[in-house]
């Protein structure tokens, strides 16, 4: 009689499982089934968790649930560095946390747990004018098990909810002020960081070059063109977003 040994069956199946996570064999298309399950599960889980909190959490126990969900971006961040140095593809051009929805995944836990109003008023209208419509066009390559695939959804859909869970649950309230700040800080970082692209010819942020996939930045014509229109639309946007607080009856929350 042969006994196996357990570690050695338990390191199998690690091995297994990171090949899954590595897998290219499906690749990703948008407007399908992988590309709709994945937002209809965060939609659901933005929906419960706000319900959730609401109707039975304390104050505290709002923070940490507010907070867990923000930080829960912020892992898929780190993630998909792990899994890049992993497979041998880390890059410091294109791997490192410096496109916008990474930065924010990692600083948004803060803004949470502090229950900065500030803060999430710039994250607000950053995110929902620019890391929403990630997830009608996603720049996706590979689809599941690929962990591209997950942790794009975890970090673009999820990051999503947050701010959606700070106004129904934390009583955040934005205005004018709010806008132009994060239209600043938007303006601000993206000077930034061209000029670090230029250093090191990377594309973080697509401040050089369109993304390798189809994107809505291929609607808005060669580059630069592409970035004076999204200017534009951000400002758009940003005030479309202010709509619902000029309707709103609910008096500016007054947590900073």
């Amino acid at each position: 009689m042969i006994c196996k040994n357990p570690y050695s069956l338990g390191e199998s199946h690690k091995i297994v499982f990171i090949e899954a996570l590595l897998s290219k064999s499906n690749t990703f298309t948008s407007y399908t089934s992988a590309h709709f399950i994945p937002m209809f599960v965060f939609i659901l889980v933005g929906i419960l968790s706000i319900w959730i909190a609401n109707k039975y959490f304390s104050e505290r126990g709002k923070i940490l649930l507010g907070t867990a969900l923000a930080v829960t971006c912020s892992l898929a961040v780190i993630a998909r560095i792990i899994m890049t140095i992993i497979s041998g593809e880390f890059s410091l051009q294109e791997e490192l946390p410096l496109h916008i929805c990474r930065v924010m995944a990692l600083t948004i836990p803060f803004a949470m747990y502090y229950k900065s109003r500030k803060w999430m008023g710039v994250f607000y209208f950053m995110i929902l004018a620019g890391t929403l419509q990630a997830n009608f066009t996603p720049d996706i390559t590979y689809g599941f098990p690929h962990h591209s695939y997950i942790t794009y959804w975890f970090l673009h859909s999820l990051l999503v909810v947050v701010p959606i869970y700070s106004i129904f649950v934390y009583g955040f309230r934005f205005n004018i002020k709010d806008l132009w700040r994060a239209f600043f800080v938007t303006n601000i970082y993206m000077i930034v960081i061209t000029v670090y692209n230029l250093l090191t010819n990377s594309n973080y942020m697509y401040t050089l070059e369109k993304p390798p996939v189809k994107t809505i930045l291929d609607l808005f014509g060669p580059w630069p063109w592409y970035l004076v229109v999204t200017e534009f639309i951000a400002v758009f946007l940003f005030f479309l977003l202010l709509v619902p607080f000029k309707f709103g009856k609910r008096p500016l929350h007054k947590v900073n």
